[in-house]
Formats: structure tokens, C-alpha cells, sequence
């Protein structure tokens, strides 16, 4: 992953962010299983880009927004 990442600097932070061969004690800290079961779950997914919506960050930010300003300026009667 991260040689990958050194190819593709957009990818930087995101895909070499955890190393899944580590070791704690001589035990790697992800078995083969864990792995495969995530990565099985992952491919259950759709997501490429004709599966979701183009702007999907900035839509959920833009109703991230909505709500703060309505929820400062919305009084809620005490009870």
C-alpha cells in the first residue's frame, strides 16, 4: 500500500495509513481471517464512481452546515 501511495500522492494518507502485515509480540495484529472477512465485506459494496453520488463529502458537509445554522437558530422551549 504504500508504494502504491509514493505512485499516487492524491492516495497519500489514506491507503498507507495502517500497515495490516504488524506485529505485536511476533503475532501479526490482523490475522489472515480478520483480513479476509474485511475485505469480503468491503466487495459487498458498490462503489465505484457510477454507484454514488459524485460529491458525496461536500453534499454531507453541505447538510452538516444546514442543520448547525437551523439548530442555532431554533429556540427550544426549556422544560
Amino acid at each position: 500500500m504504500r508504494a502504491i501511495a509514493r505512485e499516487n500522492p492524491l492516495l497519500q494518507g489514506i491507503i498507507d495509513r495502517v500497515d495490516f502485515n504488524a506485529t505485536t509480540h511476533g503475532q501479526r495484529d490482523l490475522d489472515d481471517d480478520r483480513l479476509s472477512n474485511l475485505i469480503e465485506a468491503i466487495s459487498t459494496k458498490r462503489l465505484g464512481l457510477d454507484d454514488v453520488e459524485a460529491d458525496i463529502i461536500g453534499s454531507a458537509v453541505m447538510a452538516w452546515a444546514v442543520w448547525a445554522r437551523w439548530s442555532r437558530s431554533t429556540v427550544i422551549p426549556s422544560s
